[in-house]
């Protein structure tokens, strides 16, 4: 559960950072770092609420925006990423989860048009269940070779979302810059 939450929150740091640290290798841009991060993510089916035992395998959508880059040749950016959950959850397992990481794909798409295309794995912070860290590497595209490391914040939306609602949607918000070199 939280690894499906921390999926969609880190898909929508990570997207746009799409790399860890790292060297750089010969031919790759020198890097950027984004200020800004904001992002969605969506479970379908729903996440089911903390007064059910049922658990579901849900796919999380995510996309957002990251702003205010500065290197690489790049302003800011746009991301997507997609990731079926392999093991059924609830929020309660969401809220209880401690150490586990996630792994997917994602996609961004600059401001200067180009792509990047990368591999980022999502943290769960033990004790903390609505803050991931976020590492990866850009496997193609702009910033190929690099990797990004950053954090995000999210929060249920509607509010009620996981406590009395099942769990549909969470906002996702940078904890810190995305940093990729």
């Amino acid at each position: 559960m939280r690894k499906s939450f921390g999926v969609v929150l880190a898909v929508a740091t990570l997207l746009s950072t799409v790399l860890l640290v790292g060297v750089t290798p010969a031919g790759a841009a020198g890097g950027t770092t984004c200020k800004t991060n904001t992002g969605t993510a969506t479970f379908t089916p729903p996440l089911p609420p903390l007064s059910s035992s049922a658990t579901v395998n849900s796919t999380i959508n995510s996309s957002g925006t990251l702003s205010g880059c500065v290197g690489g040749g790049v302003t800011g950016g746009t991301y997507k990423l997609s990731y079926k959950d392999t093991t059924s959850h609830n929020c309660k397992q969401l809220l209880t989860y401690t150490t586990k990481t996630t792994t997917a794909t994602i996609t961004t798409t600059w401001s200067n048009h180009k792509t990047s295309v990368g591999t980022i794995t999502l943290i769960a912070i033990k004790g903390n269940p609505t803050k991931s860290n976020v590492t990866g590497v850009t496997k193609t595209g702009l910033f190929a070779g690099l990797h990004t490391t950053t954090s995000f914040a999210f929060k249920a939306v509607p509010a009620t979302g996981c406590t009395s609602t099942p769990l549909a949607k969470v906002a996702v918000t940078g904890a810190s810059p995305v940093v990729i070199k």
